[in-house]
C-alpha cells in the first residue's frame, strides 16, 4: 500500500523520453527481423499451401513484424 508513495510516477517528459526510446528499438528491429523472417517463412516449404498462399504468408510475416 506504501508503493504508490514511495514510486511516483514518471512526469510526462520522462514518459515521453521512455515512450520514444521503446519506439526506436521497436522501429529498428522489426527493421532488422521482419525481413529475414519473411525470407525465411518464403524459401521454407510448407504442405498444403500454394505457392500464392505462400508468398502471401511471407508478406504477412513482414507486414506483422
Amino acid at each position: 500500500m506504501n508503493d504508490a508513495k514511495n514510486n511516483p510516477k514518471p512526469s510526462g517528459q520522462e514518459q515521453s523520453n521512455s515512450e520514444s526510446s521503446f519506439d526506436r528499438k521497436r522501429r529498428i528491429i522489426g527493421a532488422i527481423f521482419g525481413p529475414i523472417c519473411a525470407i525465411l517463412v518464403w524459401i521454407t516449404p510448407i504442405a498444403g499451401l500454394s505457392p500464392e498462399a505462400h508468398k502471401l504468408l511471407a508478406i504477412m510475416t513482414l507486414v506483422a513484424l
